[in-house]
């Protein structure tokens, strides 16, 4: 029976590869039905997807070049948020994305470059939503800018992670720990988030993009505490040039637009006590406190 459960299929989701390469063409008549796989009718002419040697051998120029991803579980034409949830993590990987709906699957047209990025990024949202959950469509940030994001390139994140690592480290001693201590809980820490350098699974460290312009950073992930439907802001950081224009507002609005889109229903985060411009922005937001640490030099 096909699943109307999004945040079922979303925790269980299955994707698969189709063998070979595919193009949207123009079809003027020439193309073959039986290597027809789908047709688009519209005013101004028919669209086809065919493999792509027909293309080929018929001379037809490919609008389109495309891997083709099936989603493995059948899914309910009504089914609600799935179209939202797939083609909004592809997007925050800045991977375009085509929808075919059949009454069996869903099939999505990625760039043939970008497939094998593609699955890892479709088969990273399984387990991130649980059964019985809306999951709810990307919404225009409230303060009214519209910032996307888009998980870094391995050059931008390996440009990003000594930075960062130094930027934690001297809150930490900002906040009155020793520095020989706040290093080690930085080496520590990040050989849980980043193992071999690289993010680890559920992690995803993004530009936050105005405009199509990088302004800043917004690193997501599980909380340590292991709670399913909370997802954590390790760091969220507008760029030095890009402030005092609402910017890290509607970043943190896009992660709450980012957290319903993969089931979450609570963002979770630490600030130094230090930094009042945050707790700040995070009381205006709607945070609560959930804990105060307190120290007093002697």
């Amino acid at each position: 029976m096909a699943e109307r459960d999004v945040a079922a299929v979303l925790s269980a989701l299955v994707v698969a590869r189709r063998p070979g390469s595919y193009a949207y063409v123009g079809d003027d008549g020439r193309v073959d039905p039986s290597r027809c796989l789908a047709v688009i009718v519209e005013s101004e002419g028919r669209t086809a997807v065919v493999d792509l040697d027909h293309a080929v051998e018929l001379g037809l120029e490919p609008a389109f070049a495309a891997a083709w991803i099936t989603i493995e579980a059948e899914t309910a034409l009504d089914a609600v948020g799935l179209t939202a949830a797939v083609a909004t993590a592809l997007a925050d990987a800045g991977i375009a994305c085509n929808v075919l709906a059949g009454l069996h699957h869903d099939h999505l047209l990625v760039p043939d470059a970008e497939a094998d990025r593609a699955v890892q990024v479709l088969e990273a949202l399984r387990g991130s939503h649980r059964p019985g959950r809306a999951v709810a469509p990307d919404r225009r940030a409230r303060s009214g800018r519209a910032v996307r994001l888009r998980d870094k390139t391995e050059a931008g994140f390996d440009a990003w992670l000594p930075v960062h690592t130094a930027d934690y480290i001297a809150q930490r001693v900002g906040a009155g720990e020793d520095e020989q201590v706040a290093r080690r809980t930085s080496e520590t820490q990040h050989a849980v988030t980043f193992p071999g350098g690289r993010p680890a699974a559920g992690h995803h460290v993004m530009d936050v993009l105005d405009d199509g312009e990088v302004v800043g950073t917004l690193w997501m992930g599980p909380p340590f505490n292991g709670d399913g439907d909370t997802w954590f802001v390790f760091k969220v950081e507008i760029d030095e040039g890009f402030r005092g224009r609402g910017l890290g507002r509607a970043a943190m609005e896009a992660a709450e637009d980012w957290t319903r889109t993969r089931g979450g229903s609570r963002i979770a985060l630490n600030v130094f006590g230090p930094n009042a411009a945050a707790r700040s922005l995070y009381g205006s937001l709607g945070y609560e406190v959930a804990s105060i640490g307190m120290h007093k030099d002697l």
